[in-house]
């Protein structure tokens, strides 16, 4: 309720008297005067500066507004007032003004509950995520029974992907409130705080009690449909979304859910009935195409996408889906090709079909088309950096590499921070042998982008193939291998720099894993095999070291008679 609302009728009534006159008076007659040098009460003198902040708030009127601040909070200083006051700011659009504000009320009442949550809002919208969480962490500590702050900090920590921290808050409630005290969103966080965590048989039935209690609870059967989602329990998932389209109209993600699962689920038609209930738009179709893709259902999903055309023949964009379903399901690019070239200019999937549509050229030896075609593109799409780097790579592979480099180097003006360009720009003047410069490039992503997983994993390699820098070679692998977790290129990085540092069966150990892809076949990279051979040499293992070589002559090694060397020298 809004402060001015609960004063006396008779002071209320004489602030309206004066409200007309509000703007003349307060540049005329300092706070407590009025009209004709009247001396109001207190009170009085904060319901005209309330009814005055009204009136700049609807004049937007800034100044005015200011003025009323100023004297709203040298009357009283209040929560409320600030957050009155605050208000103000935030509808006229300034929002580090009502921050300022914010946190001075929040110093002058750090227990008070609404400024904590408001300035934690703030916080959050303006990306300071840790003093959000800071702020909110020191007042539940000065008020740890506080089960609404709790909540808010656990849906905070909940939305930072921080789960053990969330769960671990939820579960440190103080032992004094009593469990049918606690609110439900409690247990519908720490469900939400396990599923998080992939705990889903230990959310499920929290989830289900709560439920149980309250069939509407729209947030609780979500979470539960996610859960058995993530279990791959598709039948309990479709249930769910059944339950869930009880409560209310369908909505197109809702039916979207029920298409998916039931595809999953081996039901195709059951799928496309419950599409024929949603919105008849393209945003329903092109999901569901996928979804059938997906599922390598390719015969289901050339006759959806026909059926959609023949009803919808405008939405073109499902001609992409089709050439998909002739390139990975039926082998046939050209039938591919023919989808994509009838996506018209206007269409947003064009500029996508364009890219497809080289690749396609290029993997069918078409190479001098797919090189004209991304010239082309270029021309046309000339501020999409994708385009300058397939012209630039299908230069490099015509063996035009002065004419790619050159490419590049205009891209690299157009887009220098863009590290995508740069590590393109680095891999091709690797390429081209002229390796200290594709060093530094390397070195300049990390400086823009210190997580990126293939410079990291590049400037590891090249420092661990030098014999320079072991320790650091080791650290920047490590971090490229917890970002891409499994990759056989960065594994066979760290089996190297282990191998080099002198831990050979720490390197033997990993080797064994980079040789094998995650289907359980064999890597086709020669480099990663002379690797296998050079680690197994030193083990003393002939067996395994002429394995490794013949394999990197069978992959077609860069340097065959270094490889034929080596097998001579067992």
């Amino acid at each position: 309720m809004r402060r001015h609302t609960t004063l006396p009728f008779c002071s209320v009534l004489l602030a309206c008297c004066l409200m007309l006159a509000a703007c003349a008076t307060t540049s005329k007659y300092p706070a407590g005067a009025a009209a004709g040098g009247w001396k109001l009460s207190k009170e009085a003198q904060t319901t005209y500066y309330y009814l005055l902040l009204e009136e700049a708030r609807r004049q937007q009127n800034a100044t005015l507004g200011e003025q009323a601040v100023l004297e709203l909070l040298s009357l009283d200083d209040s929560p409320q007032v600030f957050m009155e006051c605050a208000n103000f700011f935030w509808q006229a659009g300034d929002a580090p003004r009502t921050r300022i504000l914010v946190e001075e009320g929040q110093r002058r009442h750090p227990d008070n509950l609404q400024l904590q949550l408001l300035l934690s809002q703030l916080y959050l919208a303006e990306q300071r995520y840790d003093e959000a969480q800071v702020l909110l962490e020191r007042y539940l500590a000065r008020n740890p029974a506080d089960l609404i702050a709790r909540a808010e900090l656990a849906n905070m920590l909940l939305q930072a992907e921080q789960h053990e921290q969330a769960l671990a808050l939820l579960d440190q409630i103080p032992a004094s409130i009593p469990a049918d005290k606690r609110p439900r969103e409690m247990d519908y966080l720490r469900a939400k705080a396990l599923t998080g965590l992939e705990r889903y048989k230990e959310a499920l039935p929290i989830l289900q009690t709560l439920l149980k209690e309250d069939p509407e609870f729209l947030e609780a059967w979500a979470e539960l449909a996610y859960a058995y989602e993530a279990m791959e329990d598709f039948k309990g998932a479709e249930q769910t979304y059944l339950s869930i389209m009880e409560l209310g109209e369908p909505s197109r993600e809702l039916i979207l859910r029920l298409a998916e699962v039931n595809i999953k689920l081996g039901k195709p038609k059951q799928a496309l009935k419950f599409v024929e209930m949603g919105p008849q738009e393209l945003p329903t179709f092109l999901p569901v195409a996928g979804f059938l893709l997906d599922a390598s259902m390719f015969d289901e999903a050339e006759a959806f996408i026909d059926q959609v055309l023949a009803r919808h023949p405008n939405f073109k964009e499902l001609l992409f889906h089709k050439a998909l379903v002739y390139y990975e399901g039926r082998k046939d690019s050209a039938k591919a090709l023919e989808c994509l070239q009838q996506i018209p200019e206007n269409n947003r999937f064009h500029e996508r079909s364009l890219r497809f549509s080289i690749h396609l050229l290029f993997e069918a030896g078409r190479a001098d088309e797919a090189l004209a075609l991304a010239r082309q593109s270029r021309a046309r799409y000339a501020d999409v950096s994708e385009f300058w780097l397939l012209e630039a790579r299908l230069l490099q592979e015509s063996g035009q590499a002065d004419k790619a480099l050159e490419l590049l180097r205009q891209t690299q003006e157009r887009w220098g921070d863009d590290t995508e360009v740069l590590f393109t720009y680095g891999l091709i003047l690797e390429r081209a042998e002229r390796h200290a410069e594709a060093f530094a490039v390397m070195e300049r992503i990390l400086t823009l982008e210190p997580d990126n997983p293939d410079a990291l994993n590049y400037v590891g390699y090249t420092l661990a193939d030098k014999g320079e820098d072991l320790d650091r070679a080791r650290t920047l692998i490590a971090r490229a291998l917890e970002l891409k977790p499994g990759n056989d290129f960065i594994i066979d990085s760290m089996a190297w720099v282990q191998f080099r540092l002198g831990h050979v069966q720490e390197a033997w150990s990993l080797i064994q894993q980079a040789v094998v892809n995650p289907k359980g076949q064999p890597v086709e990279d020669p480099v990663i095999w002379e690797h296998y051979g050079d680690i197994a040499l030193a083990l003393g293992n002939k067996a395994e070291a002429r394995k490794g070589y013949e394999n990197a002559l069978r992959y077609e090694h860069k340097k065959p008679e270094t490889i034929r060397k080596k097998l001579q020298a067992l």
